[in-house]
């Protein structure tokens, strides 16, 4: 019975032993998901799947400079080519720190970019106390008959320093004659003859952005003559901010 008690004890010792000679992890398990910052042509946005601190997938997607997400029939096909190859190379790589996509360097580089956010979203210990990531981010309101807001995001050090803010109109062939489907920016040069002639959207355009920096939040007031602007742009704040979250 003596040896046996010993021979426990010593089992039980080296069990110990090796669980504290394991690395510590660094990622949590889970499913990350994080976006690249955003230019006026689109961003992309990564989906990273973690177990035992290695990627076990990745999905991509990319999306346009109206804010919808990029279909197979996109007719850019270094895009095409990124959006298959770059998430084999975070798995196989097991790291942010990919190759480039010839022909796809912008789209690469977000890749990159979402897929180190997304890593560090998973850390098990933060690397700082920061709500958000600094950065612009992209996001829209929910898709309306008559169009939705788009609006550019711009945070740094946890506060709202910029936002830019257009809203989509249907398209309209030469004759004046609405194409199914289609949407466009609205027009916002004055010089132009397809100049969005409504004064309360301009002056909500710049009045709105003041409001979102001061209350560094997306609920403030909507703007006197633009209440359904002011409305879908609150909504895609919002939205943009959820994107930049660090946790």
């Amino acid at each position: 019975m003596k040896k046996i008690a010993i021979a426990l004890m010593v089992a039980a010792l080296a069990s110990v032993l090796l669980v504290g000679c394991q690395p510590a992890r660094v990622h949590n398990d889970g499913v990350f998901t994080s976006f690249s910052d955003a230019n006026d042509r689109g961003f992309m946005k990564v989906e990273l799947t973690i177990k035992n601190d290695k990627i076990t997938a990745a999905e991509v997607a990319g999306f346009d400079a109206l804010g919808l997400e990029k279909q197979p029939t996109y007719r850019h096909q270094p895009f095409l080519t990124a959006k298959a190859e770059l998430p084999q190379r975070l798995v196989a790589q097991n790291s942010w720190d990919i190759d480039l996509v010839s022909g796809a360097t912008t789209s690469s580089n977000q890749v990159r970019m979402a897929a180190l956010r997304a890593l560090q979203k998973a850390r098990v210990t933060p690397t700082t106390a920061a709500q958000f990531f600094d950065g612009t981010y992209m996001a829209i309101s929910d898709q309306g008959e008559r169009g939705w807001a788009i609006v550019w995001v711009t945070i740094g050090n946890d506060k709202i320093t910029n936002v830019v803010i257009h809203e989509t109109t249907r398209a309209r062939d030469a004759a004046g004659a609405v194409i199914p489907g289609q949407f466009i920016r609205k027009n916002v040069d004055a010089a132009s003859p397809d100049f969005y002639a409504f004064a309360p959207y301009h002056e909500a355009r710049v009045e709105l952005p003041r409001r979102f920096i001061a209350a560094n939040s997306a609920e403030v007031d909507v703007f006197t003559g633009a209440t359904s602007t002011s409305n879908n742009v609150k909504v895609a704040v919002a939205r943009a901010l959820e994107m930049a979250k660090r946790r």
